[in-house]
């Protein structure tokens, strides 16, 4: 299982959201790794962070139990992300993260519990 992360954003929050979902995947892929996560039934983990001043783009939540993997489109509110500090951005997307397992799950994905565990000890 591995975990990819775009993003559909504003210009203006390119720059402020790079680092935190550079630092979040790669700090969630590498402990997947570590713990050799295994899972039968999901291997790509996708998600794109939508984070955009407009309605123009709706969440999409696709899980290909044939490929097993995601095409998830999730919103983070924009505004709010826009003016908070660093460390509630983190968390922000922290809990999308953990909102695409839940869906996940509702989609009879399971095995999940660790991954959400660990996404949530990482929260600032």
């Amino acid at each position: 299982m591995k975990l990819w992360m775009g993003v559909e954003g504003e210009a203006d929050i390119a720059d402020i959201i790079r680092p935190l979902r550079n630092e979040i995947e790669g700090k969630v892929n590498e402990w997947l790794e570590k713990k050799s996560f295994v899972n039968n039934k999901l291997e790509s983990w996708d998600v794109i962070i939508i984070l955009r001043n407009d309605d123009n783009f709706n969440e999409i939540t696709r899980y290909s139990k044939k490929k097993k993997e995601t095409d998830f489109r999730l919103k983070i509110d924009y505004k709010l992300f826009k003016h908070e500090k660093d460390e509630i951005r983190y968390n922000m997307i922290i809990n999308m993260l953990v909102r695409s397992l839940d869906i996940l799950e509702s989609k009879g994905v399971s095995g999940l519990n660790t991954v959400k565990d660990y996404l949530l000890y990482m929260r600032k």
